[in-house]
């Protein structure tokens, strides 16, 4: 996220956005889960993933400052999607059953939010 909130302040800089485009602008930050899948895919452990999931966030509340210090006042951030129930995890089960481990990863990134 911090990439493309640098290259926004890249075009701010060059002018292609004025002031007037970022207060009339909405913008939608979302988070797909692929930081957790690769978490646990590369090795991460599921002791580390509370704290991993709060720096995620964290990192997300610094994003969400940095896009306000551009002048954008209307933001919308949404929730993360019950992973364990997409097709990548029900694979296992012939696609009859969420990953409840993966929906819990879901639904504690989703408290911290609030």
């Amino acid at each position: 996220m911090t990439t493309q909130i640098g290259f926004l302040q890249g075009l701010i800089k060059e002018r292609v956005y004025i002031t007037r485009d970022l207060k009339a602008s909405l913008t939608l930050v979302a988070v797909s889960g692929n930081d957790y899948g690769t978490y646990t895919s590369t090795s991460g452990s599921e002791q580390g993933l509370p704290p991993f999931i709060s720096r995620v966030v964290n990192q997300m509340a610094q994003v969400l400052k940095l896009i306000h210090d551009t002048g954008v006042r209307r933001v919308l951030v949404t929730s993360l999607q019950p992973v364990g129930c997409l097709p990548r995890e029900t694979v296992f089960s012939s696609y009859k059953q969420c990953n409840e481990s993966r929906n819990t990863t879901a639904s504690f990134h989703n408290q911290l939010l609030q």
